[in-house]
């Protein structure tokens, strides 16, 4: 019978001629494949892009290509201008102190006078240096302009005229200058060449162009990374997040990328609720430093998003964790905050967000918590004022949990309306193989609610990263890994103590990672990935209805990825029920290419159906209701409950109408679906009834409409024509 209605619901699908927009209609997102973009950061002018990084300053220009983990340090190549001129006579010679440059858009301009002007234009492959000549210089011969090169990177030629030079370390990759093309007013075109002495770098146009050429003339080298030789774009990113800013429409996603092995910074793009790039990239912690795992959640109150993340002088620590804000509007990074400097490391940093007004302490807030290694979760309440202020600390640093062997902190993605937080961890006791998942809400004043809560402590079978997001600030759902399975948890808020709303039931099996979940206002989804050996890691989404938790179904977001995360709509302030998935997409290192890895996004959107209460029921017949209408569910449930049955476990049937209605009156009772042209289906009834199948995973069922009732047999029914009670009748429209 389930064939048939699997069946009935295509036919009823193409009639209607449903072909509405699902959620996987949403191009997936290269994050950091295609964003770059030119900005200030701590006083100091600086352009990125796919696989590289650059400085701007008075003296002239240093680039660094992203060479990834592999490269022992920063190998950058600095550029200063000394000398422009035509043949042997100097036309122009650059001052040592420099020129002051300026900035538009993602253009970089020095005025050198004389009328010429050096443009350095930022673009997702490199910079594009370029000189403006309004005039032509003196003398005759060719057009050459010299600058000294600060390098350890070897170059592919020294002495010779030529079109390409490479400076690289061999299998790593480093920096190209190429495409040197000089184009006149009229359009008219003529390649140009490089020459490289060991210590100056001469990019030149031969006279016999330029003394034809009508002016201004332009002469236009590109400068780009090459990475492993190959020319491919360094891809070395990872750890992303997001969180959305519901006043302004945008998500923010934060990620990690490796510069070498001592460099790693912290790069942000702001991504519209449609799924495009805002503004340009974004810097929020770069330099030299060991800059790793950002935390970002929004302050809807200031608009604001704080960004947490761990930094040391290099790899091996010690860490603490410091934090910034970025105006949702603009992009702007605030000053950096230190929110722990304890004595040796604190690591792994989440932050907690508020989607309402948080009027309490009289500012907009967030919750950090972190790790203080050998000493327990830690949390910190910070104030995040309206632009361009820098976040302040409003308490210090107090414990969440006491003791060696906490770790794996989490805290949900915002307050709710009650402005609470729940704060999760994974506890490793002495007992072999046994970690025990607890928590404890905490306010933004940095009241510590309840006590320390246990969630789950599982004998025998190890239980770590657990995941959280609340519907309110008082239900909570918890996602973690037990073995290898995932499992979940509904708590709740309950008379200031922590307490379990439900089982543990699980969500998944099989090599289970790093669980994340996200309320849409509708539903939990619960996003994670796994790792099997022939095919490879994949990352998994799933939807559970969140008033009973029903899990609606499993879906493969993305192959060859890891690290999840999900940032739903709800959680910034808005009532829309949409959510942004971000992940790494990791490509296999393939002899001799490095591994490539990739932030990736795609738009998220769920709708588990409408269900309307049409009415019609009679007697103790009971309460219908359904939950999961949505093609591809493993999980669309039918339930029956308040009913008085005969007899215990009697038979009750459940009458599934595709749109046609009967409305045939029985005394008080309405049959409303037409029993001639529905599905019966049987159940047995005790305490409540419940009948759940598939539905295929056919986008055109979406918008189909069903509509089905409850029968209850007894001979004295209030339905006397067929002995029957009859539970209200409802009205399903499948969703997406």
């Amino acid at each position: 019978m389930t064939h048939f209605l699997a069946l009935a619901l295509s036919a009823g699908a193409a009639i209607l001629g449903s072909t509405p927009e699902g959620p996987g209609a949403a191009d997936v997102i290269a994050v950091s494949g295609e964003s770059f973009g030119l900005g200030v950061h701590d006083g100091v002018l600086v352009g990125a892009g796919p696989g590289w990084k650059a400085r701007f300053a008075a003296g002239g220009f240093e680039f660094t290509p992203a060479l990834g983990e592999r490269a022992p340090r920063n190998l950058p190549l600095a550029f200063s201008l000394e000398s422009i001129r035509r043949g042997e006579g100097a036309f122009h010679l650059a001052p040592p102190e420099g020129v002051a440059p300026n900035v538009e858009g993602t253009v970089v301009r020095y005025e050198r006078g004389g009328g010429v002007t050096e443009t350095i234009e930022v673009r997702a492959e490199g910079i594009e240096q370029s000189f403006l000549f309004e005039t032509l210089p003196p003398g005759s011969g060719d057009l050459v302009v010299r600058g000294r090169v600060t390098t350890e990177l070897a170059a592919s030629s020294i002495g010779e005229w030529v079109g390409e030079i490479r400076f690289e370390v061999e299998g790593l990759g480093g920096v190209r200058v190429d495409s040197v093309l000089g184009i006149d007013a009229e359009g008219a075109r003529a390649p140009g060449w490089l020459r490289f002495d060991g210590t100056h770098l001469e990019i030149g146009l031969p006279a016999s162009f330029v003394e034809t050429a009508a002016l201004p003339l332009v002469l236009d080298p590109l400068v780009g990374p090459v990475i492993g030789g190959f020319g491919s774009v360094a891809q070395d990113n990872l750890n992303p997040d997001v969180a959305y800013d519901a006043t302004n429409g945008v998500y923010l996603v934060v990620w990690e990328r490796i510069s070498s092995s001592t460099d790693h910074d912290i790069f942000g793009q702001r991504v519209s609720a449609n799924g495009t790039f805002v503004g340009a990239f974004i810097l929020i912690e770069g330099g030299t430093d060991y800059a790793t795992k950002p935390s970002v959640a929004n302050v809807n109150q200031t608009d604001r998003f704080l960004v947490a993340y761990q930094k040391a002088a290099g790899s091996a620590g010690p860490f603490d964790v410091f934090a910034r804000a970025v105006d949702a509007a603009t992009g702007a990074v605030s000053a950096a905050l230190t929110v722990a400097g304890n004595a040796g490391d604190d690591i792994d940093p989440d932050v907690g967000g508020n989607r309402v007004f948080n009027i309490l302490g009289g500012g907009a807030r967030a919750i950090v918590v972190w790790e203080w290694v050998g000493f327990g979760v830690q949390a910190r309440v910070v104030s995040v004022p309206a632009s361009p202020a820098a976040p302040t600390n409003v308490t210090g640093g107090f414990a969440v949990s006491v003791g060696a062997g906490v770790g794996n902190p989490s805290i949900s993605k915002h307050g709710g309306a009650g402005s609470r937080c729940l704060v999760v961890w994974n506890l490793e006791p002495a007992v072999a193989g046994q970690n025990t998942i607890q928590g404890r809400v905490v306010d933004f004043t940095g009241a510590l609610l309840t006590p320390v809560g246990g969630i789950s402590n599982q004998l025998g079978l190890a239980e770590a990263d657990p995941g959280v997001d609340t519907k309110d600030g008082t239900e909570f759902l918890v996602a973690w890994v037990r073995g290898p399975d995932l499992v979940r948890r509904k708590m709740m808020f309950s008379g200031n103590s922590l307490v379990t709303a439900g089982t543990v039931s699980t969500l998944a099996v099989v090599s289970s990672e790093a669980p994340e979940v996200g309320y849409t206002g509708e539903e939990y989804l619960v996003s994670w990935w796994r790792d099997q050996i022939l095919v490879g890691p994949e990352v998994l989404v799933t939807n559970l209805d969140a008033p009973t938790c029903i899990q609606c179904g499993v879906g493969i977001l993305a192959g060859d990825s890891v690290g999840p995360k999900v940032a739903t709509q709800w959680s910034g302030g808005s009532a829309g029920d949409e959510a942004l998935l971000v992940w790494t997409e990791t490509v296999p290192p393939m002899f001799p290419l490095p591994q490539l890895q990739q932030i990736r996004a795609q738009r998220y959107r769920s709708d588990v159906g409408q269900v309307t209460d049409l009415g019609g029921g009679c007697g103790t017949g009971g309460t219908a209701s359904a939950v999961c209408a949505t093609p591809g569910t493993f999980n669309f449930t039918h339930r029956l409950t308040g009913a008085i049955v005969p007899a215990p476990s009697a038979p009750v049937f459940l009458v599934i109408g595709l749109g046609e209605s009967l409305n045939f009156p029985c005394g008080p009772c309405t049959l409303v679906p037409d029993p001639f042209s529905a599905v019966l289906r049987s159940a047995t009834y005790n305490l409540l009834a419940a009948d759940s199948f598939s539905l295929p995973a056919d986008p055109g069922l979406v918008g189909l409409t069903i509509v089905e009732q409850w029968v209850i047999p007894k001979p004295s029914g209030a339905c006397g024509a067929i002995g029957s009670d009859l539970s209200n009748a409802i009205q399903i429209v499948i969703g997406t």
